[in-house]
């Protein structure tokens, strides 16, 4: 069916139903883009929470060994 709906015949006979396609597609594309831009944000934060972490916890250990040596 999708074929056949993007075939220029079928467009050419379904003007409106193609513009409401289009339109409906269009605003699909903008909330997946939206969405993304989310999703990247987010993982960004989460990437530099985690490096955060990592430099604690290697702080940690690093006196935590100091402390054993004493």
């Amino acid at each position: 069916m999708t074929e056949e709906i993007w075939a220029p015949e079928w467009i050419a006979e379904n003007p409106e139903l193609a513009n409401k396609a289009i339109t409906e597609l269009q605003v699909k594309v903008q909330e997946l883009e939206s969405k993304l831009k989310h999703a990247t944000v987010k993982a960004a934060n989460l990437e530099k929470q985690n490096k955060e972490f990592k430099l604690t916890i290697k702080d940690m250990d690093r006196r935590i060994m100091r402390g054993l040596g004493d």
